[in-house]
């Protein structure tokens, strides 16, 4: 796995590792060891991303991945409005289509592991939780050796747009967009996107740009950030 070196020395913080075959990756102090993203393939259009066979899933994800579409009712219970952070079972855009279950994922081999899904996505269960003070971060698949996956559109997202997040017993946090970009993978904000804040933020993190046939990889993250609009 190709991996670029960025360290960052200031009170409390240790920025150390950005990026590599499609993931974002930090290491900040003890709290937050890693945080990944992963997509690797170009689009062959803008709706559908190019299908390459013969290619193993081990190869570019470290695991075989699974292409089932769950259907809402399989995802959670009934949803309600809730009162506090949640423990994510379920994510939904609406503006996007999407309506998904929510994979807890950590470290594996030092990297932020990544949806075992491609039409799910993966929340970094060693940071916050959506709803608590801080960076809560959900990643997704842009696309797979299968085509496109559930981030395929994400940068389609406006200011403004809604996300939800609800946990097993249907207990719903609302965010809104407050700003969607696009970052060079050696540039991108890593204080912003994974450290600490004092307000409650979910971002959501995929590749974006140029493919980069050598390195599996993509040469841009791109990064929504949003903001909680339901609290205790």
């Amino acid at each position: 796995m190709v991996r670029m070196v960025r360290t960052f020395l200031g009170r409390g913080r240790n920025w150390q590792r950005l990026a590599g075959a499609g993931f974002i990756i930090l290491g900040l102090s003890l709290a937050l060891q890693s945080l990944a993203q992963a997509a690797y393939f170009p689009a062959s259009d803008d709706t559908q991303a190019s299908v390459r066979p013969g290619v193993p899933d081990m190869l570019m994800f470290g695991k075989k991945l699974t292409t089932t579409k769950l259907t809402p009712h399989q995802v959670a219970a009934e949803l309600k409005p809730g009162d506090g952070p949640v423990l994510p079972s379920r994510f939904r855009i609406p503006a996007l289509a999407i309506d998904t279950e929510v994979e807890a994922v950590g470290l594996h081999n030092s990297n932020m592991d990544v949806p075992g899904n491609i039409w799910n996505v993966g929340w970094f269960k060693n940071g916050p939780m959506p709803g608590e003070t801080g960076n809560a971060v959900i990643a997704g698949h842009k696309d797979s050796v299968k085509g496109s996956a559930i981030f395929w559109d994400l940068g389609k997202l406006q200011v403004g747009d809604k996300i939800y997040v609800s946990d097993a017993n249907g207990s719903e946090l609302t965010f809104e967009v407050s700003e969607v970009q696009s970052y060079a993978t050696n540039d991108a904000p890593l204080g912003r996107i994974f450290g600490p804040d004092h307000e409650k933020h979910l971002n959501l993190i995929t590749c974006d740009g140029d493919f980069i046939a050598n390195r599996y990889t993509y040469d841009k993250r791109l990064v929504v950030f949003t903001r909680l609009l339901t609290s205790n």
